[in-house]
């Protein structure tokens, strides 16, 4: 099997699926004979799209909140609430996107860009692991959706039971149709600025790793070093344009993402006595999201690692050598590194770092307490 050998082809093998779920605002082309995407200017028939979507979400879930046939309880009102939210942060990554198509599009070229500066140094980028990822999602999102969020056994015995028009069979195609909307929004827009981190991550490892070799190996050869200083202040600029541009492209998915990923961490600990909610099925689920989304949280603080790693190396590469051309360009690109920190925010709110994690626990295990003390007040 041929693996993607670059961005663009990563991006046309999850094309499809993503224009399905309104998750692909632009138009794929041929040039040179190679992938390439395109903004198309007026695409009122991808507005129309995205609307439809929209309007399917709102359809959906609020049929499949109005089929229910008995009073909502406590735990019911919190899991329609989370239900809701859900659309709400769906129909935000959609907009959010569409608006945001040119950003992503450059996006794409600056990770193509970067992956000829590794070809400058003699390096290869590969895109192996990210396409294998991508293979797994599609093998187990049917799993995911028709196993473990809505069963579709459920609704071949509810029309045995009850008939295709009763309302208990409805109310499980309305949850089947809606759930597939949003696990399908959801795991296209994880699995992408999950990926253009990671990417970036690796670029400059890779870098690292190269001048690592280059100190140890080899003696000082000043036209090395000097194409090292070069090449690594294009590739960190290249990066921060990256982490720009993810910001601007992805600063809501990720916010809602892990927002999301919290809350339902809540009310998954608050139903755990219920029946269904207390299933290894919804635990499973949960898990299998929240791991995905979260993972963001240290891959922000790993990227300025690697930032601060690449600084440290070079000057252990050139400080030996009492050379002026070069003490210039090492204090230039350290500036340049001081000035251009690689920073990703969820939408500016907080900085995607693991010191993230511990204040998004501490908040997780305040809305915790207040809802368990709300439940034994009603009680």
């Amino acid at each position: 099997m041929k693996y993607a050998s670059s961005i663009f082809e990563l991006i046309d093998a999850l094309y499809l699926p993503s224009k399905v779920f309104g998750m692909a605002p632009y138009t794929r082309d041929v040039v040179n004979h190679k992938r390439a995407f395109r903004f198309k200017k007026n695409n009122y028939l991808y507005i129309g799209y995205i609307l439809v979507i929209i309007v399917f979400m709102l359809v959906t879930v609020l049929a499949r909140l109005a089929l229910e046939d008995k009073a909502p309880s406590f735990h019911d009102a919190i899991i329609g609430t989370l239900f809701v939210l859900s659309q709400a942060t769906n129909m935000a990554k959609l907009l959010e996107l569409f608006v945001q198509t040119k950003v992503f599009l450059k996006t794409l070229d600056l990770i193509n860009h970067a992956d000829e500066l590794l070809k400058d140094v003699g390096l290869q980028a590969s895109y192996k692991s990210f396409h294998i990822t991508l293979l797994l999602l599609y093998l187990t999102f049917p799993f995911y959706l028709f196993f473990l969020v809505a069963p579709i056994w459920e609704i071949v015995g509810s029309v045995q039971a009850t008939g295709f028009f009763s309302r208990e069979t409805q109310k499980h195609i309305m949850l089947m149709c809606n759930v597939a909307i949003l696990f399908g929004v959801r795991f296209t827009s994880v699995y992408l600025y999950n990926a253009f981190i990671f990417i970036s991550i690796q670029r400059l490892q890779q870098m690292n790793r190269c001048i690592r070799e280059v100190e140890i190996t080899a003696t000082f050869h000043r036209e090395t070093s000097d194409r090292l200083l070069s090449t690594a202040a294009q590739m960190h600029y290249t990066v921060h344009k990256l982490t720009y541009n993810f910001n601007k492209c992805f600063g809501w998915a990720t916010f809602g993402s892990i927002t999301m990923a919290f809350v339902e961490i809540v009310v998954s600990v608050m139903s755990s006595g219920l029946a269904y909610f207390g299933s290894w099925k919804v635990h499973l689920t949960t898990a299998l999201f929240n791991v995905t989304a979260l993972i963001t949280l240290p891959l922000g603080q790993k990227i300025k690692t690697e930032s601060h790693t690449m600084g440290r190396l070079l000057c252990d590469l050139t400080l030996p050598y009492f050379d002026e051309v070069l003490r210039k360009k090492r204090c230039t690109l350290l500036y340049q590194m001081l000035h251009e920190p690689l920073d990703l925010s969820a939408a500016g709110f907080y900085a995607l770092d693991v010191k993230a994690i511990l204040a998004h626990l501490e908040l997780t295990c305040s809305l915790l307490m207040f809802l368990l003390n709300i439940q034994q007040v009603i009680k």
